[in-house]
Order: structure tokens, then sequence, then C-alpha cells
């Protein structure tokens, strides 16, 4: 059985796509295995500009986004991409229920400095478009 929280998620990637498509970028969802278990949702690609993130749903009523929310494994993605690849444009791509919010980002430089600070969460409304940062 599918759960809700594997539609939502699935519908918030499906919609990242068309994005990074209509700027120009080749981008995949990586498939999800039975658990769901890889840690990033999405990579795009154009000429020396790569991404790599996850995507997160968040509920209508939510007004921030938890740091918990990110699993060991995306922050060991993140930092292996950084320091061995050399990837810049990392992080959380955060999609809603609410009609008028638009796909967010979080970056991992961002996210690691609240880590750092203790911050458990971070406002939706402190956070850019993607599409502004494409």
């Amino acid at each position: 059985m599918i759960s809700k929280q594997m539609i939502n998620g699935n519908k918030g990637e499906n919609s990242v796509l068309p994005i990074f498509k209509k700027h120009g970028y080749w981008c995949h969802n990586f498939s999800k295995g039975k658990a769901g278990e890889q840690p990033v949702d999405i990579i795009a690609l154009k000429k020396n500009i790569s991404w790599l993130a996850d995507v997160k749903y968040v509920r209508v009523e939510d007004a921030s986004f938890p740091i918990s929310r990110i699993e060991p494994n995306q922050w060991a993605c993140f930092d292996y991409a950084r320091n061995f690849a050399g990837i810049e444009n990392l992080g959380i791509i955060i999609c809603s229920e609410r009609a008028d919010l638009k796909p967010l980002f979080v970056s991992y430089d961002e996210l690691l400095d609240m880590k750092k600070k203790g911050q458990k969460s971070v406002k939706i409304s402190d956070l850019k478009e993607l599409e502004e940062l494409l």
C-alpha cells in the first residue's frame, strides 16, 4: 500500500522537474527503492551547473520546515557531493499543498549554518522560490 507521504512526495518531485526543464536543465528524478532510501530525489545539469536536491513536502498549515526531517544519509550525501564532487547547488526543495506556494529552496550551506546555531526549523516565508535561483 502506498502511503499518503509517498504520494505527496512523488507529487512534489514531479512538480519540480518541469521547472528545471523550463530553464534548460537536463534533470532526473531518482527511482525510489521500497523504503525510498536514496539520499536525494533530483539531479539537474546544465553546462557547468549542477544541482542535487531532495524534495520535501509540507502540509498547507505548516509555517516552517523542521531541520530534523533531513536524514543522516542526506547530510552525508550533501557533504560528499560538496567536498569530493564540488557540487555547489545542494539542498532541500520544499513543496506544499498550498496553491499559492511555488517550490522553495534552502541550501545545504544555510542548513549547516542553522544546525551549528542550534536552529530547529526554517520559516517557509524566509525561503526563496527555486525558480528565482535558476
